[in-house]
């Protein structure tokens, strides 16, 4: 299963689903419950590829952002967290695979997937320049998903939501200025 998130444009995964390998799966909402149904009708796919428009992290994101956004206050990062890990352990839900995000010119490496999530498993997020138009942009999915790495699972929702608490977005920006050019490129990929 492959999450796409971002700067999707609308209609992109049925554009995905034309192709042979790929089955394209639609939430039927944005919200926590239509992207676990979703991710569930994906599981029963006998594609190589089951493309889901949805995020089951999406929330918990939303209110990590919120925790470290210059001068906010108010989050509930920790109530979003600890509402996911139970829904994770009593089975509701599993991760996608894989997490291709579609980003535009305004991305920032602090936002979570990019930054976060992109840290504790480089191999299992892939960034995707969004395109004007459908067809280009369906391409360099379709290019990713045909060169997804193979690589570590994703470490426990508890243990992913733990390292998110102390996560700072600046970390990766920081280290790639202490960090030989050579050395920084590769934080980014």
């Amino acid at each position: 299963m492959v999450a796409v998130v971002g700067a999707a444009p609308e209609g992109l995964p049925e554009f995905l689903g034309r192709a042979p390998n790929v089955a394209a799966v639609e939430a039927e909402g944005d919200g926590f419950d239509e992207a676990v149904a979703a991710l569930a009708r994906a599981e029963g796919v006998a594609s190589p590829y089951a493309v889901v428009p949805a995020d089951p992290l999406a929330g918990v994101a939303g209110e990590w952002s919120a925790m470290w956004a210059p001068g906010s206050a108010e989050h509930s990062f920790e109530t979003a967290a600890g509402s996911l890990v139970l829904q994770w352990r009593t089975g509701r839900f599993e991760l996608p695979d894989y997490y291709v995000v579609m980003v535009g010119e305004d991305a920032k490496e602090n936002d979570f997937h990019l930054g976060f999530l992109k840290s504790q498993r480089p191999g299992r997020v892939v960034v995707i320049p969004v395109a004007d138009d459908r067809g280009e942009l369906a391409a360099r999915v379709l290019a990713a998903l045909a060169g997804l790495p193979q690589g570590p699972w994703w470490p426990g929702l508890d243990r992913l939501m733990e390292a998110a608490r102390d996560y700072y977005p600046g970390a990766i920006a920081t280290a790639a200025q202490t960090t030989p050019p050579r050395a920084a490129a590769s934080l980014l990929s």
